[in-house]
């Protein structure tokens, strides 16, 4: 967990700031491949019980349903963000990464539910616009994701408007 003290510090210092954590695919694949153990073993289980297969065969088909809309949401909509000076940096499980400007980012929205703090990050990058969404523990966090990026934002912008480049003179 890091503090707000350490977070300014570290964004003057242009160092790298984890909004998700370091380990935060890995763990998506530790839960995907659970989840789909869980429900193969579930599954075996049904078929092996003496229950007729007219009330087996909807209630496997609704779990395997289930499992392909989980694994596919996770694969598709879920990322890791860290930042990097004035970049935000996207790691994704289905494509490669992305880097962007912290400038592009348009709207950080950060919810909280059921425990869970929900990330959304709207940016746009080459003419698209793209979508990041992390889930996190809401007790494990000190400080909002959102608010971690607004303020690498807020120091992005004036980095950009106090270092202007200077007038071109010729001698």
């Amino acid at each position: 967990m890091i503090e707000r003290r350490q977070i300014l510090l570290m964004l003057s210092n242009k160092e790298r700031i984890g909004v998700t954590p370091e380990n935060y695919l890995s763990r998506l694949k530790l839960f995907l491949i659970t989840f789909g153990l869980t429900s193969l073993i579930l599954l075996v289980t049904l078929f092996l019980t003496k229950t007729p297969y007219a009330i087996i065969l909807p209630v496997c088909f609704a779990i395997i349903l289930s499992c392909a809309i989980v694994f596919a949401y996770i694969i598709k909509n879920l990322n890791a963000a860290f930042i990097k000076g004035d970049s935000l940096i996207v790691h994704s499980l289905n494509r490669p990464v992305q880097v962007t400007s912290l400038r592009s980012i348009r709207k950080v929205n950060t919810t909280n539910a059921l425990g869970l703090s929900l990330t959304k990050i709207n940016y746009s990058l080459d003419g698209r616009k793209n979508v990041v969404r992390f889930v996190r523990m809401s007790h494990k966090l000190q400080t909002k994701p959102s608010a971690i990026l607004n303020k690498a934002i807020l120091k992005s912008k004036k980095r950009k408007a106090n270092h202007k480049p200077g007038p071109v003179t010729v001698n």
